[in-house]
């Protein structure tokens, strides 16, 4: 009796299906809340609007929304000089010299 070994050839395994789920299920939560975080207040209407208006009327120095006066960033610029102020930090270049510097360029 001679013993024979059968040469079994391993059925292929069935891939790992984890990540086609894992990216299936990032995927659905990623794409879910699209609408739920809308853009509620959107700047570039309101900025084109005021570059609009400030065509419209010339006044090229004091920015206008529906005809009020919009000062939106010029109340940070004393807080920011107080703070560079408080801190000792002084510019390298005088402003005068670097608009200089800009004008003559």
């Amino acid at each position: 009796m001679t013993d024979r070994v059968a040469i079994v050839e391993e059925a292929p395994q069935p891939k790992s299906s984890w990540p086609i789920i894992l990216i299936l299920l990032v995927g659905a939560v990623w794409f879910s809340n699209l609408d739920y975080r809308k853009l509620v207040r959107p700047d570039e209407g309101r900025y084109a609007e005021i570059a609009r208006e400030m065509a419209a009327t010339g006044n090229w120095i004091t920015p206008r929304l529906n005809g009020t006066g919009y000062q939106d960033m010029q109340h940070r610029v004393p807080k920011i000089e107080a703070t560079t102020r408080d801190f000792g930090w002084r510019p390298v270049v005088d402003m005068q010299v670097a608009l200089r510097r800009i004008y003559d360029a």
